[in-house]
């Protein structure tokens, strides 16, 4: 007797998406075109101005993360600069 089921075993290593969505099952980037409102009944300039707003965001993120890497960099390097200090000034072994 062969039985069929309508979703993947517990075991399967791929993720899957639910019917519908934007995001394939594989786990890549969305596709644009899905993701994309069909509604066109908007003010012109609305799908621009989300446009700019996310790019805003995005910008201020970058920003963001990479103020704190150099932050994380600038310590690792205080820290290197004191372990060279510490084993300049230590005296030759014999």
């Amino acid at each position: 007797m062969t039985t069929t089921t309508t979703s993947p075993p517990a075991s399967t290593p791929w993720p899957t998406a639910p019917t519908g969505s934007a995001t394939p099952a594989t786990g890549a980037a969305p596709d644009p075109a899905a993701a994309a409102p069909t509604d066109a009944s908007g003010p012109p300039g609305a799908r621009w101005d989300l446009l700019l707003h996310r790019l805003d965001l995005a910008a201020a993120r970058a920003r963001s993360e990479t103020a704190a890497a150099l932050t994380a960099l600038d310590a690792r390097l205080a820290r290197l600069d004191a372990l060279r200090g510490q084993l300049a000034d230590r005296p030759d072994p014999p």
